[in-house]
């Protein structure tokens, strides 16, 4: 990455890497005052259509409570989300890029 940003793990790093060589879009979560057992998206991709895509590295260290606290969380958002199980999986592929109504009509 050319930018500075912020992450937890080496698992995070490896995310945001991809995202920066895919030149993706996305924003970055940031814990702040938020605990380290709880869920937090490593980043929202921007560019996957009408609705953005919550991503999370789940610690390999993590147990039912944060995969139980993290669906809840996810299940009433209307953002697509993305699991990688960091250190008992390989990274998952990213999702794919598409347009969302806003980008088509900017195309036309």
């Amino acid at each position: 990455l050319s930018a500075w940003i912020p992450f937890e793990s080496l698992y995070e790093y490896q995310l945001l890497e991809a995202l920066g060589s895919a030149e993706r879009r996305f924003l970055k979560g940031l814990r702040y005052n938020l605990a380290g057992n709880k869920p937090l998206a490593c980043a929202i991709l921007l560019d996957t259509g009408d609705s953005s895509t919550a991503m999370y590295v789940v610690p390999q260290d993590a147990e039912g409570d944060y995969e139980e606290a993290a669906k809840k969380l996810t299940e009433h958002s209307s953002m697509k989300t993305w699991f990688w199980y960091a250190g008992t999986a390989a990274m998952p592929e990213l999702p794919p890029r598409e347009f969302g109504q806003k980008e088509a009509d900017q195309e036309e």
